[in-house]
């Protein structure tokens, strides 16, 4: 049952792209699978008794996951890997656009995963497992059905993050959540969702405007250095075809002056940000949304009668300089505003 679980682990955690550290958390999950299982797991039968595992007596959700101790013993003396959290960020709906403001406002569901030992148990004896739905997909696996909204306050350690380009004014917080779940898998993998609606900053550029395509990014960082937690980015190809990459999504993405056209998520750090923003390098990952301007509006009521207007005061060059009632009509007709004809009934005699 043990090594189903940590299939499951690795699945979902070998796919993590963080360039120079993707062969150390493969490396890790593997040597979690070729360890025979831990005696002596608690064995709880429902979320009252997994409860018990990370009551304060025995779990600090100060300090973050460590590594276990028969990977820790193949490490160099001193060292400490860090925290690795599996983020994916995925777009539902476009609210507001703001060209005036540049503030761009989003509905996004985010979803972290993480492994921490500590949360081991096993499943043998539970009888309130529930199989995952990871994007979209039904694995196999223990899984705990979530009940806990939040890992802080259910007492968990958690990845602590911020949107980095948030643009919260006056009592507007920009960050609303709602719908949060908590998983936790006998393997001692963490999967926490959280659906959110995130008001974000966006840098515009009008130089082309009304043919315009801007590009805006939601960016959630890691508030800790990158010596203690890493955000990477899940490369599951689904989620690129069946999220991404969908008519669907970029239709719900829209606005009837904004069409979007391409959504990517990438993963990315700050590094040598001393005296810029951060004393500390720190990742982050950022989903980007590019969108375009729906130009008919201005095609037809700004660009074709300006061009008509023009081109009617520009005839008048044509004309004869005899004919002057003709090039005084010319001229003033394209500046002539036309008053609307009302129509009233008059009473019957």
């Amino acid at each position: 049952m043990r090594c189903v679980e940590a299939a499951v682990g690795l699945a979902l955690l070998t796919s993590v792209s963080c360039s120079e550290k993707e062969g150390s958390t493969l490396e890790e999950i593997q040597l979690m699978l070729n360890q025979p299982p831990i005696p002596g797991l608690s064995c709880p039968k429902g979320p009252r008794e997994l409860q018990a595992l990370w009551s304060t007596s025995v779990y600090d959700k100060g300090n973050r996951p460590r590594t276990p101790i028969w990977y820790a013993g193949q490490l160099p003396a001193g060292s400490w890997p860090p925290t690795n959290v599996a983020v994916t960020i995925i777009p539902f709906r476009l609210g507001e656009f703001n060209t005036r403001t540049q503030l761009m406002t989003i509905d996004v569901e985010m979803s972290m995963l993480w492994w921490d030992p500590r949360l081991m148990f096993n499943a043998s004896c539970a009888t309130e497992l529930a199989p995952p739905h990871v994007f979209g997909t039904h694995l196999q696996g223990s899984w705990m059905p979530g009940i806990f909204d939040d890992p802080s306050a259910a007492g968990l350690w958690m990845p602590r993050f911020a949107i980095d380009n948030l643009f919260p004014s006056g009592s507007n917080q920009g960050f609303y959540t709602r719908d949060r779940m908590l998983r936790i898998a006998s393997a001692g993998l963490v999967w926490y969702t959280v659906r959110a609606s995130v008001d974000v900053k966006c840098s515009m550029d009008f130089s082309k405007m009304p043919w315009d395509v801007q590009s805006c990014p939601v960016r959630v960082m890691a508030r800790e250095g990158v010596d203690r937690v890493t955000l990477s980015k899940a490369n599951d190809p689904r989620i690129e075809t069946q999220i991404y990459q969908t008519q669907a999504t970029r239709d719900e993405m829209s606005s009837v002056e904004w069409g979007c056209q391409n959504i990517t998520q990438e993963a990315g750090s700050y590094h040598g940000s001393f005296g810029r923003t951060y004393f500390e390098d720190r990742t982050f990952m950022e989903l980007k949304i590019v969108l375009q301007r729906k130009d008919r509006y201005w095609r037809t009521h700004v660009i074709i009668p300006t061009i008509l207007l023009l081109a009617i005061s520009w005839a008048s060059f044509f004309i004869s300089r005899a004919a002057v009632p003709a090039r005084v009509a010319m001229c003033a007709l394209p500046p002539t505003p036309v008053a609307p004809v009302v129509l009233r009934a008059h009473p019957d005699p």
